[in-house]
């Protein structure tokens, strides 16, 4: 996808349905951050994909806003490419900065709440370990937001090459 393309694809998701979709995005993403259940930073996600690819429910990518060097853009493809062959869901995520502000405030919270779930996050330069997040299934059935978040990827796939979702301000 080049980037007139990528914007294009902005544009159509600025709609009441992906907002709604957007706001499950973050219930997912806290609810797995309670549970203990987030893997953060590329190296740490490729390790998990190695390991226990069965584990893992949605693989969650950002577009990278500073300057990314050329490995962490080839591990992406990598992890891209092996979850499209794993049947792992998939989803773009427009803003790698405000998605690490999401995981950090999610993971802030849980860590409150739930000292036993603290999630250390990657100590990868200027936060480019936040630019891949895998999140596992949980141990009993997924939760409704969970389900809405995956049936939107399913939907957009058949549209879409790449699901994308765009955070909030």
């Amino acid at each position: 996808m080049t980037l007139p393309d990528l914007e294009e694809h902005e544009e159509e998701n600025n709609n009441p349905h992906q907002h709604s979709v957007t706001e499950a995005l973050i219930e997912v993403i806290k609810l797995a951050a309670e549970e203990g259940r987030i893997t953060l930073g590329v190296h740490e996600c490729i390790k998990l994909l190695g390991n226990s690819a069965e584990e893992v429910m949605l693989c969650l990518i950002a577009k990278w806003t500073g300057s990314q060097d050329a490995a962490v853009k080839i591990e992406h493809v990598l992890i891209k490419a092996f979850c499209q062959e794993g049947y792992i869901d998939l989803l773009h995520v427009h803003d790698q900065v405000k998605l690490t502000k999401l995981l950090v405030t999610c993971l802030s919270q849980s860590a409150q709440d739930k000292p036993q779930n603290v999630i250390k996050p990657p100590m990868e330069e200027n936060s480019a370990g936040y630019s891949c997040i895998m999140i596992k299934y949980p141990k009993h059935d997924t939760s409704p937001d969970e389900d809405m978040v995956a049936e939107y990827i399913k939907h957009e796939q058949m549209t879409h090459a790449e699901p994308f979702v765009a955070l909030p301000d």
